[in-house]
């Protein structure tokens, strides 16, 4: 209800208040496949004045694909989030920040474009200073953030001037493995590939029906 086609909602409700005690805990989302969305996942860390608490979710090893707006959304308060070893495509937005600023976020393997913002905080800027501000202390490294200005992110990511550049094997044909030649093999902060791990989400969704 009220939603703008956002995928996957993960935002804590009280009921005005009369739940303070509600949460939204440890929930790890992996091995997807998320095609002609309007928009990815919506993380919300506190339901306004009316308190709630979001911890401990992990986003890992999914693919986004056909998704003309934002991927991830970051809102008010939440604790320890990681995202790891997904591959985007088509966004208009990175990831944006809002509200109250969050504790413990760790971004990192992931290939992305850019889009129009990047990783934005709201009212303050891309990059370091959006960071700096709605995720003090992430961990932020080994992306792609593909036409991003490396110079306002932290150090130890990559910023090829289009997905086109990232290596897949063939992108047009939603082949989104890496090529043995793409400068992002084993460039995980676990000696994986960047982004999806190809042959594990090929195994996890071979007899969906799509």
């Amino acid at each position: 209800m009220a939603q703008a086609g956002i995928a996957v909602q993960l935002t804590v409700r009280t009921e005005y208040g009369t739940m303070p005690w509600a949460s939204i805990e440890y929930v790890t989302l992996s091995h997807n496949i998320f095609r002609n969305v309007y928009a990815g996942v919506n993380i919300l860390g506190r339901d306004g004045t009316y308190g709630g608490t979001t911890l401990g979710i992990t986003i890992s090893n999914n693919l986004f694909e056909s998704m003309p707006a934002k991927w991830l959304m970051l809102l008010s308060r939440w604790y320890y989030v990681l995202i790891d070893h997904n591959t985007v495509l088509g966004t208009w937005s990175d990831m944006v920040f809002d509200g109250i600023p969050g504790t413990a976020l760790t971004y990192r393997n992931n290939i992305t474009p850019r889009g129009a913002y990047g990783i934005f905080g709201s009212g303050k800027s891309e990059g370091t200073l959006g960071l700096a501000y709605y995720a003090p202390g992430a961990v932020v490294t080994n992306n792609v953030i593909a036409g991003a200005n490396a110079g306002i992110y932290p150090v130890g990511n990559y910023f090829p001037a289009s997905l086109a550049e990232v290596g897949f094997v063939n992108m047009a044909a939603g082949d989104y493995d890496l090529d043995p030649s793409s400068p992002y093999v084993n460039l995980g902060t676990d000696g994986k590939n960047l982004g999806v791990d190809w042959a594990a989400l090929q195994l996890a969704t071979a007899n969906v029906v799509q």
